[in-house]
């Protein structure tokens, strides 16, 4: 029968590889088989890539987001999911409130969060703040480069904007002007949300 591993050990585990260590390096220092190692990462939620040295899918844990403007709400950060961890294993756990009104955000958030971002080791749930991140960061959509970013096209649709044209307009006179080249051609709504945006 395999030995119980506490979750501290786990834990470890799984934060190496959302720190980007490959499945195999991790199964090396800490005698966790590969296989179980990808097992725990795909239970615990990570996007995990196969193959003899995979590990968990990328992500920017550094990176900071802020909210999205015209919400009040603002995004946990590994520190503040740290904090969470810490006061739930304190020797007295603290409530969801007092979590809430030390990070500064509603309890709601912080509830959601627990919930959300729990791992469960053997019949038990638990918190971690790095897998936690992970998780989170992993499962924010990603930011694109707008097609109005591209110097060429912004040019062609403020020129026709400028000249009194609506964005059904545009639209439609860059399909005729540039058939073939669909980097030089853009939707209405597209527009529409540009100019909204500015």
């Amino acid at each position: 029968m395999p030995k119980k591993l506490a979750w501290e050990e786990r834990a470890a585990v799984l934060r190496a590889v959302a720190g980007g260590q490959s499945m195999e390096a991790v199964s090396r220092w800490s005698g966790v088989d590969r296989v179980t190692i990808g097992r725990w990462a795909r239970l615990s939620g990570m996007q995990v890539r196969e193959g003899r040295v995979g590990g968990a899918e990328p992500a920017d844990l550094g990176r900071v987001v802020s909210g999205s403007p015209g919400r009040s709400y603002r995004r946990l950060t590994l520190a503040d999911r740290s904090l969470i961890q810490a006061a739930l294993a304190s020797p007295t756990p603290w409530g969801v409130r007092a979590i809430a009104r030390e990070l500064g955000v509603a309890a709601s958030t912080v509830s959601r969060e627990i919930r959300a971002h729990r791992v469960r080791h053997w019949d038990r749930l638990f918190y971690d703040a790095g897998i936690a991140h992970y998780r989170a960061v992993r499962a924010r959509p990603r930011t694109r480069v707008g097609k109005l970013a591209g110097p060429a096209l912004r040019a062609e649709v403020v020129s026709r904007l400028n000249a009194k044209y609506s964005p059904q307009q545009v639209a439609g006179e860059l399909k005729r002007a540039f058939p073939d080249r669909a980097e030089m051609q853009v939707s209405h709504e597209t527009i529409y949300q540009a100019l909204y945006l500015q």
